[in-house]
């Protein structure tokens, strides 16, 4: 059933625009997650997605927007010792970022449930997700009402296998937390369930991608957008320089 989903998916792609099996070729992965509305190319090897593609109808965008985001949850589809929690990013300093977007889904409560599956969520500096790497995500939707479809295929890089989620060292959350009106010094407790959870989180070997690409494309039109794992700065970035040709893109993800 697995491979019979795949091989629909990778037929649907080829129908829709250029040659987008090519690329599907030069990513790794370990499992193909289908949760009805995104496709999730998952590896037990990072404790992530590779890849996530999606459709999106322009008639979809600005349905409904629901407010009320659900709460992440773990894949139970994928093995317990790949999975991700979403305890395991608290206090690591980076976000959870969707490769999915929430604003993508948000037409039906159902269908926005399917992309707080962790198997979607990815290590995401925070000035990157919150500010930068929603412009690419702004753009799909945009081109979705103009072009009436398009598809999305998200790739996340990983170039560093050895670059762990870590969580923040004690000082430092002390540091943040004495900041705020209703700060309590830890207790003995605390610490030590603070320092189980960092040892969990070790040995979990959760890698952090280095970088994301995002191609938006159908029978007409493909956009191709490169972004760094990394702090940019909010007041010079633009969308259009983080523009790629997309013939570029498996000699960046084999780099």
């Amino acid at each position: 059933m697995k491979n019979k989903i795949l091989t629909i998916f990778l037929l649907s792609i080829n129908l829709l625009a250029f040659d987008i099996n090519s690329i599907m070729k030069e990513i790794p992965i370990s499992k193909t997650i289908q949760k009805k509305v995104i496709t999730i190319g998952y590896d037990y090897n990072v404790k992530g997605p590779r890849y996530v593609f999606y459709n999106l109808s322009g008639k979809n965008i600005n349905k409904k927007n629901i407010n009320k985001r659900p709460r992440f949850y773990a894949e139970k589809s994928i093995p317990k010792k790949y999975r991700v929690y979403p305890s395991d990013y608290i206090n690591t300093g980076y976000d959870r970022g969707h490769m999915a977007p929430d604003a993508d889904f948000d037409y039906d409560n159902k269908i926005l449930l399917k992309v707080y599956t962790m198997a979607n969520i990815v290590p995401q500096v925070p000035e990157l997700n919150q500010k930068i790497w929603i412009k690419a995500e702004e753009k799909e939707r945009e081109l979705a009402l103009s072009k009436k479809h398009v598809s999305v295929l998200n790739i996340v890089l990983y170039k560093n296998k050895n670059n762990y989620l870590k969580k923040l060292p004690i000082s430092k959350i002390l540091e943040r937390d004495k900041k705020r009106k209703n700060f309590k010094p830890w207790t003995k407790n605390k610490y030590k369930k603070y320092e189980k959870y960092e040892r969990n989180l070790n040995k979990k070997k959760i890698v952090i991608p280095s970088g994301f690409i995002k191609i938006i494309y159908n029978k007409n039109i493909e956009k191709c957008y490169f972004y760094e794992n990394k702090k940019y700065s909010l007041k010079e970035d633009k969308l259009k320089d983080h523009e790629i040709n997309c013939s570029s893109v498996i000699k960046i993800i084999n780099e």
